[in-house]
């Protein structure tokens, strides 16, 4: 019980942050994915690809894709 309640506070803190670091003028592709082979849950931010990963459930997750408008 407490593991789902940490887990409920940290993804939406994760969903929190990504909202805020997301400025009006950048626009983003939001896409759900499956790796088998990442086991994990959390967030990671890969700044070089402007990409977040953000998985809930190990292998299940989602990738947000920063896309700067021009």
């Amino acid at each position: 019980m407490i593991e789902q309640l940490i887990g409920y506070i940290l993804g939406s803190l994760a969903l929190w942050l990504v909202i805020r670091i997301i400025p009006l003028k950048i626009l983003c592709k939001i896409e759900a994915i499956f790796a088998w082979y990442d086991f994990w849950i959390g967030l990671f931010v890969d700044p070089k690809r402007k990409v977040v990963y953000i998985f809930f459930i190990p292998m299940l997750g989602f990738k947000i894709t920063y896309i700067e408008d021009e």
